[in-house]
């Protein structure tokens, strides 16, 4: 298309060149590297809290859950590779570190 042409009629689409900008690069960032990121910060936040878990065992203690309006209270009896293991009077409850933001020893 020239640049005088006239930009109407039934078979334009809208589309004109003009050197109003000009492309100097183009950059492409890997998706496996953010989804490699994800998982290697997901599995630092698991490190963490296990190890801060590990801390806690065979203690009383309340572990706030995401999306709960109560904190979990009881003893906690092991701290697994995937979550926590928390003993109530009526039965054990598992908890992925995923949902683990806080964990307080109670005395």
């Amino acid at each position: 298309m020239r640049t005088a042409a006239a930009a109407a009629g039934r078979d334009w689409i809208g589309l004109r060149r003009s050197e109003e900008t000009v492309l100097k690069s183009v950059d492409q960032l890997p998706l496996l590297g953010g989804i490699l990121g994800l998982a290697l910060l997901i599995g630092a936040f698991s490190a963490l809290w296990y190890r801060e878990a590990t801390a806690h065992l065979n203690q009383r203690v309340q572990i706030s859950v995401a999306n709960s309006r109560e904190p979990l209270v009881g003893t906690l009896v092991e701290a697994t590779a995937d979550g926590l293991i928390l003993e109530q009077p009526d039965g054990t409850v598992p908890i992925s570190y995923g949902r683990v933001t806080a964990i307080d020893r109670l005395s």
